[in-house]
């Protein structure tokens, strides 16, 4: 739902039962449950896409892009730039941090720390 500041003029966005939400700016990047895939709607236009139905386990966003984190069948961290994915990092992924630079990370099973852009 969005509203003016004096909380005026509401308007539901998405008529869904939402997973997870993450916003950055007038973007708006969210899970439906029960479904795999990223959704994005852009706040001020109401425009809805998809870009992408690989599951998502966590939505990352930062001054680098937006980021997405699958810990299943095609575990690795993807990228999205305008309408396409890209998976910049392969396997699973363990633990991560969010930084203005991308995404630090370490994979199941080792020591070493990397960075994901």
């Amino acid at each position: 739902m969005k509203s003016d500041f004096a909380g005026n003029n509401t308007k539901v966005l998405v008529d869904q039962n939402l997973g997870m939400i993450n916003v950055y700016g007038n973007d708006i990047y969210y899970t439906v449950t029960g479904e795999a895939g990223l959704f994005y709607i852009e706040a001020l236009t109401g425009t809805v896409k998809r870009p992408s139905d690989i599951v998502t386990d966590d939505i990352l966003i930062n001054q680098s892009g937006v980021y997405f984190i699958n810990k299943s069948y095609d575990a690795g961290i993807f990228k999205i730039s305008g309408d396409k994915v890209s998976k910049i990092a392969d396997g699973f992924i363990q633990e991560y941090i969010n930084t203005d630079g991308g995404i630090l990370y370490n994979k199941r099973g080792f020591a070493e720390v990397y960075l994901a852009k």
